[in-house]
């Protein structure tokens, strides 16, 4: 995971760095918007399920090119508090640790429903019943060292079990990807 990302960020500023240079300030800000959808944030987003990570400094070093792209895009290079934000709100992009969260559920959804082939026949459901569970929670499987906590399974399964019930009883993905945009699934979804 470490490896994976400096190697990520890397790619992906350069592939900012070369849309600065060759993109015009004047240009529309949906088109500097396209170029960005296009050519970096699937640099940022790809294997982001297997790949998310989980240390606070790698999570930072991702959303930095998110925000130095809203930059671009929105052409406020102010560094003033709160910009930023503003830039991210003007632009309705969500932060990358969110949609990450977000692309995982949505994936152990349809694993849930058979919708895509991914062993979940390990998992066992929750017997427990407390305010916060229903007959969709999961036991999210133990987990002896950080790594393993922070993997797709065990990270996924305590997102998953956090949903309310109506959510996680979508009829459909489309339904559930909705639903999961008036959730917030990330504590430290800040801009």
């Amino acid at each position: 995971m470490e490896r994976t990302n400096p190697k990520v960020r890397q790619k992906a500023n350069n592939t900012l760095a070369f849309l600065r240079r060759n993109i015009p300030t004047k240009c529309p800000k949906k088109i500097k918007e396209q170029c960005f959808k296009t050519l970096v944030k699937p640099v940022l987003e790809y294997g982001c399920c297997v790949w998310d990570p989980h240390l606070k400094t790698q999570i930072n070093n991702l959303e930095k090119v998110h925000k130095n792209a809203a930059r671009f895009v929105t052409n406020n290079y102010s560094y003033t508090q709160g910009s930023t934000a503003q830039n991210m709100k003007k632009l309705g992009w969500i932060p990358l640790e969110e949609q990450r969260a977000r692309n995982k559920t949505s994936i152990f959804f349809k694993a849930i429903n058979s919708q895509i082939d991914i062993p979940i026949d390990d998992l066992k459901k929750s017997n427990r019943k407390t305010r916060n569970s229903d007959d969709q929670t999961f036991i999210p499987p133990s987990s002896k060292n950080d790594c393993h906590m922070h993997s797709f399974f065990p990270n996924t399964v305590r997102l998953w079990n956090k949903l309310p019930s109506d959510i996680k009883s979508s009829d459909n993905v489309d339904t559930l990807k909705h639903k999961l945009q008036y959730v917030t699934l990330r504590s430290s979804y800040d801009c």
